[in-house]
């Protein structure tokens, strides 16, 4: 057997002659077609067995090395394009978004697709991970990869609206509420967490969302040795994320030792250097 290329989307198996289909799902779903035309992969030239990844993708395990890519070419043509490995941008997992869950504070669906569009595949150090999650409950774990975005909301109470029952008090997940002595809410800026949710259960409508936007974790991985991202700035724009992202390849490509991951390069040369260089015209909340 040749040796393996990762962008391909096909992975060595421990059997020789055996390999894995990698195949990339955006953002996360599979239709019934879809479906009916891996079984028959899975069945016809594998083993009757697919595999769903942690990051929403799929796998079609005990594919016969000199079929791969011929059956690869195949799923790309009803939407299923080899999945991304090796050196370069993985695929971005999303959470439930704003379709189906009432958490979400944005169309994280659409985001997905757009980070896939403009950078999946695109050629890294070593590999890189993000993540999107629609609010703060953060589903898809963002903190645990390379770069995380997570939804977020800021309050402002408009107090002659304010019909002072103490909802936001007992529903704020951040603690960040309290109630002063003519029952009037206070917000603690510092604890709170941007989920949006005293705004979503206001029954006045005096919480009003006065910043909407995205928070950015990077630097965060799982594997042999964990870490948590770090938060880099808060309540940025769509236009502003990009940005961002753009100017984090770069650093990336820059500074990388090796096959340095970007939150090793952070460690080494500092959380401030990391936000000199990649928040250049941003403006940081």
């Amino acid at each position: 057997m040749t040796k393996l290329r990762g962008g391909e989307g096909i992975l060595a198996q421990d059997q020789k002659d055996y390999v894995t289909l990698r195949l990339l799902v955006c953002p996360g779903y599979l239709s019934a077609d879809q479906l009916r035309a891996l079984a028959d992969v899975a069945e016809k030239e594998g083993r009757g067995s697919i595999i769903i990844t942690t990051r929403k993708g799929i796998q079609v395990p005990w594919i016969k090395f000199e079929r791969a890519k011929e059956i690869s070419a195949k799923l790309e043509m009803i939407g299923l394009p080899p999945g991304s490995c090796g050196r370069k941008v993985r695929a971005v997992v999303a959470c439930a978004g704003t379709e189906r869950c009432p958490f979400a504070l944005f169309d994280i669906d659409a985001l997905c697709s757009k980070i896939t569009q403009k950078y999946y595949g695109r050629m890294t150090p070593t590999k890189f991970k993000t993540a999107v999650a629609g609010c703060p409950n953060s589903c898809s774990n963002p903190y645990i990869n390379d770069f995380g975005i997570i939804g977020s909301e800021t309050p402002r109470l408009i107090e002659d609206s304010c019909i002072r029952c103490g909802s936001c008090e007992r529903l704020c997940r951040g603690d960040a509420i309290t109630t002063i002595e003519d029952g009037l809410p206070v917000i603690d800026f510092d604890k709170c967490i941007h989920c949006g949710w005293c705004i979503t259960n206001c029954p006045s409508g005096a919480m009003v969302a006065d910043k909407c936007g995205f928070s950015i974790t990077v630097g965060g991985k799982s594997g042999r040795i964990p870490a948590l991202g770090l938060k880099v700035v808060d309540n940025v724009t769509e236009e502003e994320l990009f940005k961002v992202l753009d100017n984090t390849f770069k650093y990336f490509d820059k500074f990388a030792e090796g096959r340095e991951r970007i939150g090793k390069i952070i460690a080494r040369r500092g959380l401030d250097h990391f936000k000199s260089e990649v928040l250049k015209d941003i403006k940081v909340q």
